[in-house]
């Protein structure tokens, strides 16, 4: 006897096939007959209702918040049942004594109350693992994260020490599950990262078969010289290559048709056998976070530095037209 029929319910399978009115029965968690199919321990009726495969998110930041929610509520109730975490370079791991209290921070901003009671990669997906999510999750490592567990500071450029620490904790983290590094070339780490750094980084990913996964440095008035960044890192790493959310902000320096220019030089690099993708965002005006228009040279201090200039109406003045 089947666990579970589905019954009369409007079935799209995702092939791209025409839909059609089936009955579903599932056996030990799998699909095992469509169409007419016999009696089950547990019988729903969903005429009217559509039979799918569950969405997957190919961009997620949902790994910020499942230590307070790991039901998933606001993505699984729409159907979204596998997501990619760990994006834009910013993960709840590796942690070291040096980036801990970030790390702590973070958590508690979204409602986590507990500690952080990892270090590796490993044992961060053993805590994930140990008291479940109602979603399918595939990690990314961040590299801005793995900067700061590192000991490096936003603003400095790395030594080989460093840099040789930072590899290491990418080749535990693909060793742990992590299917890829993302990076957040916006941000305050990934925005004094230099491209050599993040080849030297991606490698691993590349040797390994996995994805690098890229909030590019700029979407407005340099997204073309920032998509063919993430090109060279790609090419020279052998690591498949997923731009995040290819968006060209509203109302900004961009080139003109600077959307169909990044897209042309994506299809280039397909056609020469570089595996490279990109995901974009239903929003007109884009989703991020605000401190990603300000410039480094706002940044270079630190967060409490920069809060304390922005009180000066001259450094706001500057900024209407630095941003």
């Amino acid at each position: 006897m089947l666990d579970l029929a589905l019954r009369g319910g409007t079935v799209v399978d995702g092939t791209g096939g025409a839909r059609q009115v089936a009955d579903v029965g599932i056996l030990g968690g799998e699909i095992v007959a469509l169409g007419r199919v016999p009696r089950a321990a547990r019988e729903l009726d969903v005429h009217g209702r559509i039979v799918a495969p569950g969405f997957i998110d190919p961009h997620s930041h949902s790994d910020w918040t499942l230590h307070a929610n790991r039901d998933f509520d606001s993505t699984i109730r729409q159907g979204v049942t596998t997501e990619i975490v760990g994006n834009c370079g910013i993960t709840n791991a590796p942690v070291s004594p040096d980036s801990a209290p970030d790390v702590q921070a973070r958590l508690a901003s979204y409602g986590h109350d507990g500690g952080v009671a990892w270090n590796s990669f490993g044992e961060y997906l053993a805590d994930v693992r140990a008291d479940g999510t109602s979603a399918n999750l595939a990690f990314l490592v961040g590299h801005s994260t793995i900067r700061e567990a590192a000991g490096v500071r936003s603003q400095d450029s790395v030594d080989e020490d460093q840099l040789r620490r930072m590899v290491a904790l990418v080749e535990e983290a693909l060793e742990a599950g992590a299917i890829g590094m993302s990076s957040g070339l916006e941000y305050s780490h990934g925005s004094f990262a230099a491209t050599d750094e993040l080849i030297a980084m991606a490698q691993p990913v590349g040797a390994a078969r996995g994805i690098y996964a890229s909030h590019i440095r700029n979407r407005d008035s340099r997204i073309l010289t920032s998509v063919d960044e993430f090109l060279t890192i790609v090419r020279r790493s052998g690591a498949a290559g997923e731009i995040s959310h290819l968006n060209v902000r509203h109302d900004t320096n961009a080139p003109e048709r600077a959307w169909e220019l990044a897209v042309e030089a994506m299809e280039r690099a397909a056609a020469d056998g570089t595996d490279v993708r990109a995901d974009t965002t239903p929003f007109e005006q884009g989703v991020g976070m605000m401190t990603g228009i300000l410039p480094s040279w706002l940044l270079s201090g630190g967060n409490v530095a920069a809060a304390e200039a922005l009180a000066d109406r001259e450094v706001r003045r500057r900024l209407r037209s630095d941003c």
